[in-house]
């Protein structure tokens, strides 16, 4: 697998699996039922956007890194 790929897909993997079971059991314990839909919905895009901030962050620090050396 391609590194950068890579570089996208833990954070991805981590931060929206995290957020779908809280978020489930959330819906679960306040309303008594899951909407799987919006579930699956709503990780998948807060997976993206935290896998693309920490990527944009590691780039601004590893530039950081090249330019004071």
């Amino acid at each position: 697998m391609n590194r950068t790929i890579r570089l996208y897909l833990k954070p991805f993997l981590f931060t929206g699996i995290v957020f779908g079971i809280l978020m489930a059991a959330w819906d679960y314990f306040d309303k008594g039922n899951i909407d799987l839909i919006k579930l699956i919905f709503m990780s998948i895009c807060f997976g993206a956007l935290m896998s693309w901030r920490a990527v944009a962050i590691q780039k601004q620090k590893i530039k950081r890194k090249t330019s004071n050396e």
